[in-house]
C-alpha cells in the first residue's frame, strides 16, 4: 500500500491531523496487544491490571488520564528512591551526598546542566546546593513526559516485566534471554527490564492500588437494592463457574445500573455491552469491538471485526455482560431467519470457555418464541447453556427507593426524601422518578442563582414539572380506544395504585398539598 504524504507548504487536510502522534495517547491501549502480552502472565492479579489499565485507557482522554490521575493520586510518590526514603518536602535544603545521589538517580550518571554550570569548588558551598523543590519539580516534569509511555510498555512491551514473582514469566525471560545469546546479542540479561521508574516511587503498587481505589469508589456511590443483590448473584455466579446466565426483570427497575457497576468492579475480567433497538450482526461486533480497545473502522467488514473479537476472546476469556439481550433477537412478526447472534453466542462464546449473561425484559421469551415459530431454529441448544435463570423482583421496595434518595440527596432531610419517593411511587416511575425530580430540582436552582438545591426547590420541580408532564404523557401514550369493529378488542384495564403507595402519598398531601396541587387535577397513573 502506498504511503499517503503531504508536500511541504501545501495545505493538510482536516482528516489528515488524525495520525497526529499528539492523540495516540487519547486513543486507549489495543487491546489485541495487551491479550498478547497477558497471555505470557499467570499471576491472576497482574494479568486483572493490565485489562483494567486497558478498560481506563479507553475512557475519554486515554492514557494520558490515567498518568494525571496517577499523579493526582500519588503526588508524594513523584520522587526518586532517595527523595523518597528522605521524604523531601518543597523548601527543603539537601546535603552534597543526597543530591549527587538523587542526581544519579536521576539522570544516571550522566553530565547535568547543574554539572556545566557549577564546579566541584562551587559544589561545596552552600547556596549552590539544589533545594528538594527543585528535584520535586523535576520528577513531575519528567513524569508528565513519561508516565503515559511507562504504562503503555507496561501493557503491552513483552519486555517490561509485570512481576518477577510469576514462574511463567521468569521462565519465558530465561528462553528469551537463551535465543538472544544464540543469536549474538552482547548482553542478553539487558534485554529485559523491570516495571520500576527512577522518579516515581513503587509505581507498580501505586497501579494495584490505583485499581483498588477505582473499586472502592464505585462501591461508595453504587446503592445495593434488592434487584441489584439479585444481579450481583448472577453475575457472580457466572464469573465463578465461567457459565452463562439468563436475568430477567421489568424495565425501569435498576438493572443497567446494576449490571454496570458490578462490570466496574471487575474490569479485569468482564466488559459490559448493551444492545439497541435495532442490532445487526455489523453492529454488533463493532460494538464489542469497541469495548475490548481493537480494530473496528468502516473499512473492515463485518466478517473482519468478527474474526478479530473471536481472537480477542480466546485469548484472554473476558466475561461478556449483555444488557438489552432481548434485542439479541430479530423483531417484527415476520422473521424468516434464524438468530445468527445467538448461534454466535451459543458456539463462539459458551462452546470456547467464554462465559456470558444476558439481561433482558420479559420481551426475551415474546421474540424467542416468534422465531420458533417462524423458523426452524429451536431454542433447546440455548436453553441448556444458560445455566442458571435469575428472576429480578417486578418493582423495587420502599426501602430501596428511600436508599437511593437518601444517597442523591443526603442534606436536604427525611421529609424531602419521602416526598420524592412518595411521588416515585405514585408515579410508578422508581429510581427513573427520583433522578428525574432531583435533577429538574437543580435545574430550578440553577436558574435561581443557587448551587445547593432546597426541600422547595424539589417540591416545584414535582408539583410544577413532574407532576403536570406525567399526566400528558399518561393522554399521549395512552391505549386508543378500542374498535368495536374489531373482534377481540380489549377495554382498557382501570387504573390502579400499589397497595404501600397510598400512606406515602397521603403523607405529601400533609406536607404541602396533593402532589399536583398547582396543576389541579388528580395525578394519573399508570395501567396496571
Amino acid at each position: 500500500m502506498s504511503t499517503r504524504r503531504v508536500t511541504a507548504g501545501t495545505r493538510r487536510t482536516q482528516h489528515g491531523w488524525a495520525s497526529a502522534p499528539e492523540f495516540d495517547e487519547l486513543r486507549g491501549l489495543n487491546g489485541n496487544a495487551v491479550a498478547f502480552k497477558a497471555a505470557l502472565i499467570s499471576d491472576t492479579r497482574a494479568r486483572e491490571l493490565l485489562f483494567f489499565l486497558q478498560a481506563q485507557s479507553l475512557r475519554e482522554g486515554g492514557i494520558k488520564r490515567i498518568a494525571n490521575e496517577l499523579m493526582e493520586t500519588f503526588p508524594e510518590r513523584l520522587a526518586s528512591p532517595t527523595m523518597f526514603k528522605i521524604g523531601c518536602k518543597p523548601g527543603r535544603r539537601l546535603s552534597q551526598k543526597e543530591r549527587d545521589a538523587i542526581d544519579r538517580e536521576l539522570h544516571g550518571g550522566q553530565d547535568t546542566t547543574w554539572d556545566l554550570l557549577h564546579s566541584e569548588e562551587d559544589r561545596d558551598r552552600e547556596h549552590c546546593q539544589s533545594t528538594a523543590g527543585d528535584f520535586l519539580r523535576e520528577c513531575r516534569d519528567i513524569a508528565e513526559d513519561d508516565l503515559e509511555q511507562f504504562i503503555e510498555r507496561l501493557c503491552c512491551d513483552p519486555k517490561l516485566f509485570v512481576t518477577n514473582e510469576d514462574a511463567e514469566a521468569r521462565h519465558y525471560r530465561k528462553l528469551a534471554e537463551k535465543a538472544l545469546e544464540e543469536s549474538g546479542h552482547e548482553n542478553p540479561t539487558s534485554y529485559f527490564t523491570e516495571a520500576q521508574l527512577c522518579y516515581f516511587h513503587d509505581v507498580l503498587g501505586s497501579l494495584f492500588e490505583y485499581q483498588q481505589r477505582h473499586e472502592d469508589q464505585v462501591r461508595s456511590d453504587f446503592v445495593e437494592t434488592s434487584i441489584g443483590s439479585v444481579a450481583f448473584e448472577a453475575l457472580d455466579y457466572a464469573l465463578a463457574t465461567g457459565r452463562s446466565a439468563l436475568i430477567e426483570g421489568n424495565a425501569g427497575i435498576g438493572k443497567s445500573t446494576s449490571l454496570k457497576a458490578w462490570t466496574q468492579l471487575h474490569l479485569g475480567r468482564a466488559r459490559f455491552i448493551q444492545l439497541r433497538g435495532i442490532t445487526h450482526r455489523t453492529g454488533f461486533f463493532q460494538e464489542l469491538a469497541k469495548v475490548f480497545g481493537i480494530a473496528r473502522g468502516s473499512g473492515l467488514s463485518a466478517s473482519k471485526i468478527q474474526i478479530r473479537v473471536e481472537n480477542f476472546l480466546q485469548r484472554t476469556k473476558l466475561m461478556l455482560v449483555i444488557d438489552e439481550a432481548q434485542y439479541i433477537f430479530e423483531a417484527g412478526n415476520r422473521v424468516t431467519r434464524p438468530p445468527e447472534l445467538v448461534n454466535w453466542l451459543m458456539t463462539a462464546c459458551y462452546n470456547e470457555g467464554i462465559p456470558f449473561v444476558l439481561s433482558a425484559t420479559s420481551e426475551f421469551r415474546e421474540r424467542r418464541a416468534i422465531v420458533e415459530k417462524n423458523t426452524t431454529w429451536q431454542s433447546e441448544q440455548l436453553r441448556r447453556r444458560i445455566r442458571r435463570f435469575f428472576a429480578l423482583p417486578n418493582v423495587p421496595t420502599k426501602d430501596d427507593l428511600t436508599r437511593v434518595a437518601q444517597k442523591l440527596i443526603p442534606d436536604l432531610g427525611r421529609d424531602a426524601v419521602n416526598y420524592v419517593v412518595g411521588y416515585s411511587l405514585v408515579s410508578k416511575q422508581f429510581f427513573q422518578g427520583i433522578t428525574d425530580a432531583i435533577e429538574d430540582a437543580r435545574l430550578i436552582a440553577t436558574r435561581a442563582g443557587r448551587t445547593e438545591i432546597r426541600f422547595v426547590d424539589l417540591k416545584a420541580a414535582i408539583q410544577d414539572w413532574r407532576s403536570p408532564s406525567d399526566a400528558a404523557l399518561q393522554r399521549v401514550f395512552a391505549p386508543a380506544p378500542a374498535d368495536k369493529r374489531q373482534r377481540g378488542s380489549r377495554s382498557v384495564p382501570p387504573l390502579i395504585v400499589e397497595e404501600d403507595s397510598s400512606d406515602v402519598q397521603d403523607s405529601c398531601n400533609r406536607l404541602s398539598g396533593p402532589l399536583n396541587a398547582s396543576a389541579g387535577r388528580e395525578i394519573l397513573l399508570t395501567p396496571a
